[in-house]
């Protein structure tokens, strides 16, 4: 008996241990990247199942014309049954070489063969251990090694030379191991990553003349901007969908992985002082720690437009005296159209007077004398409060005032209700916020033009570690916020 159960617990064990082995021997969706040359200047891994259910595709593959999408929309309706034999839980796009590529897993052979974008389209066929599905057209092939499969631009020579070189890649070759790959390419619907030194080798050292070339017209080179420190980074971006939010964190790396923005930025941080000149119900706040050659580059711009003496020196000593800090405000409201009547008929044109804005500068000074100077030269009154009003056109006046350190510049009046951090301002070098929720007058007003209902807002900032993107989408009746948003985008497409 004893002799009867050792023989069954060996034959168990064995059983396991060769289940264990072919587990491992198969091709996993997730291990493509190990597939990717280290060289492709960018890289795409998605998840095409989970973003079909997030986005409820299936509700909308059926609006598809079937004379123009009818064998698409088959395709995509098989798929998401799970019988294409196409396993949608990851797949890979990169480029390589000039070219882009598709990988995907096959799960099952001969239900791909099936398909009939396969099936009616390609010749099957061997070749050197891969098998080819070539198409009868221009349209791309198919190479599979295993159930790895690459759909492949290229005459199918070529892309049985190609798929050859992923699958024959060294570990260390492959873009698995680059900075930061692996911490940054996993944890989002969308993965996306550039390689900005194989970018930039595209255009050999023309790309760095002609920049340079650019920037000398503003008085700069890339040496003041900095900019050289980002020519051979690693640029990832994470993207994730849920049930109200939508996500996008990026990153910026250097080739030992550590962050790129904390070099070039500092240890600035938003001075959040500046937010009291925008009211609460702006519709969107943007504020900055400035580099000195964005300084430069507006002194250098503007005084080249001004042509008066005096005019000028004045101008010099407000951007001399500029320090690293600036915000901007656009605030919507009111009617964003009205109605215009013409021996043509009548249409709605945009009302301008709609959209304000508003810019708040950090100084090193007071600048009221500076402002107080200009109005005397220009002939222009000082209001009470001390601001001056510049005339631009028939519709447009640009109020401008020194306040404490803050040079003030806007097309609104002084906000009634100041806006406060709403928490993502202090301590970062950059962020933003945008309010398009239910009852904010920007919401109201695209309401009343367009008859769409929105109810949002976003926030985004950058700081030593990070830099985030985040849309929040108030009472959503979707199930995900990406059928919120494709939803939003077939409504504005109608108007």
């Amino acid at each position: 008996m004893e002799k009867s159960f050792r023989s069954h617990l060996s034959a168990a064990v064995a059983l396991l241990l060769t289940v264990f082995v072919f587990a491992s021997c198969s091709d996993s969706p997730s291990d493509l990247v190990n597939y990717v040359p280290k060289e492709s200047k960018a890289v795409m891994v998605f998840k095409p199942g989970d973003l079909a259910k997030k986005g409820n595709l299936e509700k909308y593959v059926k609006k598809f014309p079937k004379e123009k999408f009818g064998e698409a929309a088959e395709f995509i309706k098989t798929c998401m049954k799970g019988e294409s034999g196409i396993d949608m839980e990851q797949m890979v796009m990169f480029e390589y070489e000039g070219d882009g590529y598709l990988s995907f897993v096959i799960s099952d052979e001969s239900k791909f063969e099936k398909l009939d974008l396969v099936a009616d389209n390609t010749t099957k066929g061997e070749s050197g251990g891969l098998t080819t599905y070539e198409a009868d057209s221009d349209a791309p092939s198919v190479v599979v090694d295993g159930s790895k499969a690459w759909l492949c631009p290229k005459n199918l020579d070529d892309a049985i030379d190609a798929v050859k070189t992923f699958i024959a890649l060294d570990k260390e070759k492959s873009v698995a191991e680059a900075p930061g790959f692996a911490d940054n390419m996993s944890d989002g619907d969308l993965n996306i990553y550039f390689n900005m030194e194989e970018i930039m080798s595209m255009g050999g050292g023309m790309t760095e003349q002609m920049m340079n070339k650019e920037m000398s017209r503003y008085g700069l080179s890339l040496d003041d901007m900095n900019i050289k420190e980002y020519f051979d980074s690693h640029i990832y971006l994470t993207v994730l969908f849920e049930k109200d939010k939508l996500s996008v964190k990026s990153k910026c790396l250097d080739g030992k992985g550590e962050n790129i923005v904390s070099k070039v930025v500092g240890n600035k941080t938003i001075d959040t002082g500046m937010l009291k000149f925008f009211d609460k119900s702006t519709t969107m706040v943007y504020a900055s720690v400035i580099p000195d050659y964005v300084k430069k580059m507006y002194s250098n711009l503007i005084e080249s437009t001004i042509y008066d003496e005096t005019q000028k020196a004045i101008v010099e000593e407000i951007f001399k005296n500029l320090d690293d800090n600036v915000a901007l405000g656009i605030s919507i409201s009111g009617n964003l159209t009205t109605k215009v009547e013409s021996e043509w008929g009548s249409y709605d044109k945009f009302n301008q007077k709609a959209v304000n804005g508003t810019m708040v500068a950090k100084c090193k000074k007071s600048l009221e004398a500076d402002v107080a100077t200009l109005a005397s030269i220009l002939g222009l009154p000082i209001a009470t409060d001390g601001s001056v009003s510049f005339p631009i056109d028939s519709e447009t006046t640009v109020r401008v005032k020194s306040e404490g350190n803050y040079l003030v510049v806007s097309t609104t009046a002084a906000p009634s209700q100041p806006l406060a951090d709403p928490g993502m301002f202090g301590g970062k070098s950059a962020a933003m916020f945008i309010n398009l929720s239910k009852t904010s007058p920007a919401s109201q007003s695209i309401k009343r033009a367009f008859g769409i209902d929105l109810d949002l807002t976003a926030i985004s900032y950058s700081d030593k570690h990070d830099n985030l993107f985040e849309l929040k989408v108030n009472n959503n009746k979707q199930d995900n916020v990406l059928a919120y948003l494709v939803d939003l985008v077939l409504k504005v497409s109608e108007i």
